[in-house]
């Protein structure tokens, strides 16, 4: 997979940055959340959020579950994530997940500009090319003529003279 999330230096200012378990948990949310809405279970999972467990947390994290609950209530208590429990999972969202995740549309509106500057610089190196061909066969056509071929044609009206 070749996702990536936004992760601004200022994060390092940021309330919980000291906190191992809850920066830990944060980013791994992060990670883990969904870029595109899905449905688990019959229950419609959002863009941002994802699916887990304490135990599921527990062993992708290697932290105690009690840390995990002490961390999950430090982002829930800012703000910085929402839970929602069901008798089988829970489902974490991460809040304002759009400021950590571009848009879909931010990166194909990027890749298309790209395409735009790749195209036209090929279309201006197959010119180059082009031009440099038209100017190599001139070049072979001007060395290759004999003496007679020279003087029969007709420089005036840029002509052959097959007289």
């Amino acid at each position: 997979m070749n996702n990536w999330v936004k992760l601004y230096s200022k994060f390092k200012d940021w309330k919980w940055y000291k906190n191992q378990n809850t920066k830990s948990l944060f980013i791994h949310c992060l990670l883990k959340a969904n870029w595109k809405d899905s449905n688990f279970e019959g229950v419609e999972i959002k863009r941002g959020s994802f699916v887990t467990s304490l135990a599921t947390l527990s062993e992708e994290l290697n932290i105690s579950v009690s840390a995990l609950r002490v961390a999950i209530k430090h982002l829930i208590l800012t703000q910085e994530i929402a839970q929602v429990k069901y008798p089988k999972f829970t489902v974490i969202t991460v809040n304002n997940y759009d400021k950590y995740q571009a848009y879909s549309t931010d990166i194909s509106n990027l890749i298309a500009g790209y395409e735009q500057r790749i195209s036209k610089l090929i279309a201006t190196i197959e010119e180059y090319k082009n031009n440099r061909n038209i100017y190599d066969e001139r070049n072979n056509n001007a060395r290759t003529r004999t003496r007679e071929q020279i003087f029969d044609y007709d420089w005036l009206n840029d002509k052959e003279d097959h007289e």
